[in-house]
């Protein structure tokens, strides 16, 4: 019991909805991983009783703002920024997520700025 870790029961998978026809679960599932907290917890994810000890419901973005320097505010999202299975940012955030680490945020004006882009859609 002594290395018993509740992550190793409790994990988080994320699953896309062409992850229920196998083999595609393979390619469309981003995880699973180690969860900590419960649902009672500050880091906190619920489980079903459907699927014992499988996590199906948690924050979808951990955020923390320092308002006093809004630059040192930092975020992260359980998966990645794109839904888009083939994209490099589909499941780029999860294991920053799953270790409790977050990104950077560019809040202040002038970095904003920095990363400012123009997309025009027109019809054809």
């Amino acid at each position: 019991m002594g290395k018993w870790r509740w992550g190793d029961l409790h994990t988080v998978a994320f699953e896309h909805p062409l992850s229920a026809a196998k083999p595609l679960d393979l390619i469309f599932t981003i995880g699973p991983v180690r969860r900590a907290g419960d649902g009672y917890s500050p880091n906190n994810g619920a489980y079903s009783l459907l699927r014992p000890f499988s996590v199906r419901s948690h924050a979808s973005e951990r955020q923390i703002v320092d308002l006093a320097d809004v630059d040192a505010s930092v975020s992260i999202i359980p998966t990645g920024q794109s839904g888009q299975p083939f994209s490099r940012h589909w499941g780029d955030q999860m294991q920053l997520w799953a270790n409790g680490q977050t990104k950077p945020m560019a809040l202040a004006r002038d970095r904003i700025g920095q990363l400012e882009a123009r997309l025009v859609l027109r019809p054809r």
